[in-house]
């Protein structure tokens, strides 16, 4: 295993502090304003936004356990020492379906802010938009 100083890595994690300071608050109060009225967020928009804003968490935080953790020399050989469990395969997973979910989410949000816009009263918006398909998703 190389040492902590031989090796160069891009550090994001000074860049993306001040962005995650802002939204982790911000997405923690709106899944608890959510949660709080059901009925008034209960479109596929916003059961879609919620699932996002969660999927955003836990890659965040994620994120920056992994990265707070290589900054630091003293948890570096804590890190080095996780290759032989199944933790990396764990993050890499988390990391992978946290992706993922956050492209198709985004691609589900503009299909149906579309169908909305351009066809407000077909049949297939009216069934996209129904209780019945958000439950599935």
């Amino acid at each position: 295993v190389p040492l902590r100083e031989e090796m160069e890595r891009p550090v994001l994690f000074y860049f993306l502090l001040p962005f995650s300071l802002i939204t982790l608050p911000l997405y923690a109060r709106i899944l608890v304003i959510a949660s709080n009225s059901p009925l008034s967020f209960n479109s596929f928009f916003y059961k879609q936004s919620r699932s996002q804003a969660f999927l955003d968490l836990t890659f965040l935080i994620q994120c920056f356990v992994t990265q707070t953790l290589a900054e630091f020399s003293n948890f570096w050989h804590l890190l080095t020492d996780l290759n032989g469990t199944i933790i990396p395969q764990l993050i890499y997973c988390i990391s992978y379906l946290c992706m993922l979910g956050q492209a198709y989410g985004i691609t589900l949000i503009a299909i149906n802010r579309m169908l909305h816009v351009c066809y407000p009263s077909s049949l297939f918006t009216t069934v996209v938009s129904s209780n019945i398909f958000s439950f599935v998703m």
